[in-house]
């Protein structure tokens, strides 16, 4: 929703919202079993940070590859980064991707991950590959094929993380922290 009213609104006012919204809405679905997800170990914390640094290091490794390969890949990406530069701009809407990424980690990869959980039983790479399909959806209305096949490999990683720590810290850590860099620290374009 956030994504799909960010084209007449500013991307990061109506993604906040969406946040807002999708974090009241799960915190009543779902409060008992997010709780204990949400409090912090050290190897959470350990296994966040590894998966942001590995993710965002293969980001920029392969990029250059990607986009020689595929030309029209810079020209996307720099639309995409267009939309971001949107009213307050990715360093003053920090605080507001913070909000994003912990609502989307709270939705995805605690009450969507817990379901599967009970669903696919022990088949965690069943619940890796559905999970990600499904966080990978929405970015349809981002009007951008490359969204998709980024929110996919994203996802899969997350989910892993998610499944690997079985809290939600390691997840937000490694979502967060590829976010701010790829967004925010060091476009890719």
């Amino acid at each position: 929703v956030g994504l799909v009213l960010g084209r007449p609104l500013p991307i990061w006012v109506t993604t906040g919202v969406a946040a807002l919204l999708s974090l009241v809405l799960c915190w009543r679905i779902a409060q008992a079993d997010l709780r204990p997800r949400l409090r912090p170990s050290s190897r959470g914390l350990v296994l966040g940070v590894a998966a942001a640094a590995t993710l965002t290091l293969a980001t920029y490794a392969v990029f250059p590859v990607a986009k020689s390969l595929v030309p029209e890949l810079e020209h996307e990406l720099t639309r995409l980064y267009a939309r971001l530069a949107d009213w307050p701009g990715p360093l003053a809407a920090s605080p507001l991707l913070v909000l994003v990424v912990f609502a989307e980690e709270v939705a995805w990869r605690g009450v969507l991950v817990s379901a599967l959980e009970r669903l696919f039983q022990e088949r965690r790479a069943a619940i890796v590959v559905v999970a990600a399909v499904l966080y990978a959806l929405p970015q349809l209305g981002a009007e951008s094929w490359l969204m998709l096949p980024v929110a996919l490999g994203c996802g899969l990683v997350w989910t892993a993380t998610r499944l690997a720590s079985g809290e939600l810290t390691a997840p937000l850590l490694a979502h967060l922290g590829w976010d701010l860099w790829v967004f925010v620290i060091h476009p890719l374009a």
